[in-house]
């Protein structure tokens, strides 16, 4: 209403200025400053105009939103901005550190279901569920970058990996299907992939444990029930049940000569999986049992000359035994020790080839004992994130690798020296002979020195 009563008194005092102009003859000058006039009115029309606009669109709300903006700035703290409704906040878990632990060998995304080192040390083999193998290469270890060579199993995923006696080639149980594949390698590549084809299928449950002969005369599987002895060819050399149903785990010696199985019964057997002097297959015998175990045997391990045995029970006890008697004269394999453990669950156990640690891994956890005495020497109380599906030695006994999850840890076998050290202080005790003490004493004084640079 104000805005139209002063259109009006405007057109009334514009009608009355042209009235007196024409009454005095002043038209032209007139006209040019009431051009002027109208173009100033329309400048300053136009720019507060846009204010006005520009000021109604912008509510109080966003005037006290960017008011806090420019008050918050870049430094504000990140506690206030809160994160959005159903948004995944990830925490970076810190990684696990140990005075033993010497490398952490990661790359797999799928569970790591076992791991195998060939009789040099060249290669460390794992699987996993991610259908892939690895061979990592150990001298790497220490490099900030580790070196392997992934290869990928086809529809399928393997289970349990054996390498050769000769590191040419590794032995592979697939999920699906459950058959041995063998794998030829040179050089770490592979270049070339046979399967076994078997004339019939012996096993009618899942292979739980593979091993080759250091002869390279067999290849061993074992299922719940029974064991298989095979030729390179794929054949059947013999099927042995074993009364231990479900068995838990099998191995061959190192020497070539046994199958050792565990199982349900607290004892655990051996075989010998004989050969003439020509290589011709003869039969696999009952060779010997270790009793002692109060309950069914998880898991066992053969030191590198195949006179010592490890195993570990579900009553809570490892032990560890001699079998370098003359079974075949009935002569019974003796205990060495028997040591409880700290936790109970499911176990697997590892000796060293050198027969002078044992490594125990319940659940999550890793302990070491000494062969000699038994002591506990060091332990590594969850060291992974989830069940430790597997552990080896390095044949110089210096590494272990235990796996659980996607990770591989790699200990260095520190404490071994400090053992080697104990055993040879004992042998001094007991030696007779001049000669056979300045040999210890001068192996004592290089152990010493080595556990000191450690």
């Amino acid at each position: 209403r104000w805005r139209h009563l002063e259109y009006i008194s405007n057109t009334w005092l514009f009608c009355l200025a042209m009235e007196s102009i024409l009454e005095t003859g002043l038209l032209p000058v007139a006209l040019s400053g009431v051009i002027g006039v109208v173009v100033l009115l329309i400048v300053i029309r136009c720019t507060f105009g846009r204010g006005r606009s520009e000021t109604k669109e912008k509510s109080p709300e966003s005037d006290k939103t960017s008011g806090e903006d420019e008050a918050l700035g870049d430094t504000a703290p990140v506690e206030e901005r809160r994160p959005k409704k159903g948004a995944k906040q990830f925490v970076r878990k810190p990684s696990y550190s140990h005075t033993l632990l010497a490398a952490n060998l990661k790359g797999h995304t799928g569970q790591i279901l076992d791991t195998d080192f060939d009789l040099k040390g060249k290669y460390l083999l794992s699987c996993s569920e991610d259908r892939t193998v690895r061979l990592w290469l150990p001298k790497s270890f220490n490099d900030k970058l580790v070196k392997f060579v992934s290869i990928k199993v086809e529809l399928d995923h393997g289970t349990r990996c054996r390498m050769s006696p000769d590191g040419k080639a590794f032995v592979l149980i697939q999920e699906n299907n459950q058959t041995v594949n063998i794998y030829r390698l040179d050089d770490g590549k592979v270049v070339g992939q046979h399967t076994l084809e078997f004339p019939e299928r012996p096993h009618n449950y899942p292979i739980i444990a593979v091993g080759i002969a250091s002869t390279g005369k067999f290849i061993m599987t074992c299922c719940e029930e029974k064991f298989v002895v095979w030729n390179l060819k794929g054949e059947i050399l013999a099927s042995t049940t074993t009364h231990m149903r479900p068995n838990s785990f099998a191995a061959v010696s190192p020497c070539g000569r046994f199958v050792v199985c565990t199982g349900f019964t607290p004892d655990v057997k051996l075989w010998s999986v004989q050969f003439s002097k020509t290589g011709d297959y003869q039969q696999v015998a009952k060779a010997m049992e270790l009793a002692g175990h109060r309950a069914s045997v998880y898991y066992c391990s053969l030191s590198a000359d195949s006179t010592r045995v490890a195993t570990v029970s579900k009553d809570g006890t490892w032990k560890l035994w001699n079998i370098d008697v003359a079974y075949q004269k009935r002569e019974e394999p003796k205990l060495i020790l028997s040591h409880d453990l700290p936790v109970k669950g499911q176990s697997l156990i590892a000796i060293s080839p050198d027969a002078l640690t044992v490594a125990v891994a319940v659940q999550r956890s890793v302990f070491l004992y000494g062969c000699s005495t038994g002591a506990l020497l060091e332990s590594m109380p969850d060291c992974h994130e989830a069940v430790i599906s597997s552990m080896c030695w390095s044949p110089d006994s210096e590494l272990l690798c235990s796996s659980g999850g996607k990770v591989i840890h790699v200990w260095n076998n520190q404490v071994a020296l400090e053992e080697t050290l104990r055993d040879l202080q004992k042998q001094l005790e007991s030696a007779t002979s001049e000669a056979h003490k300045r040999r210890l004493l001068e192996k004592i004084k290089e152990t010493e020195s080595q556990v000191n640079r450690s």
